[in-house]
C-alpha cells in the first residue's frame, strides 16, 4: 500500500479526516484511483470500525442512489447481510440520507 494507508487482507485503506459530502469524498478518492470503501465481510466491517476515530462518521462506499431501500456498493456490487447494522440502522436521522458512514 501506499504511504500512510493502512492494509487489510489485500485491500488497501486510506482514512481522511476532512469532513466532505458522500460525493466529494468518492471523487477524491477516484482521484487517487481508488473507491469508496466496500465492506465485504463482517469482520472487515469490525476492523474498518477499529481504525477510525469515532467522531462524526467516515463515508463508506454503500448507498441507495439509483433506488431507495435497495442499497449497494459504490463498486456496484449487491449489499450482502455479511456487514451488519446496529439496532435501528440505517436511518435517515429526519432526512433522505442515500448514504453510509461509519
Amino acid at each position: 500500500c501506499p504511504d500512510g494507508w493502512l492494509s487489510y487482507r489485500q485491500s488497501c485503506y486510506l482514512i481522511v479526516g476532512t469532513s466532505k459530502t458522500w460525493h466529494q469524498a468518492r471523487r477524491e478518492c477516484q482521484t487517487l484511483q481508488a473507491d469508496l470503501a466496500s465492506l465485504a465481510t463482517g469482520l472487515e466491517q469490525v476492523w474498518m470500525g477499529l481504525q477510525i476515530p469515532n467522531i462524526n462518521g467516515h463515508w463508506i462506499g454503500l448507498h441507495d442512489i439509483p433506488q431507495e431501500g435497495s442499497w449497494q456498493w459504490a463498486d456496484g456490487t449487491p449489499y450482502s447481510s455479511t456487514v451488519t447494522w446496529n439496532v435501528g440502522e440505517p436511518n435517515n436521522v429526519g432526512l433522505d440520507v442515500p448514504c453510509i458512514t461509519l
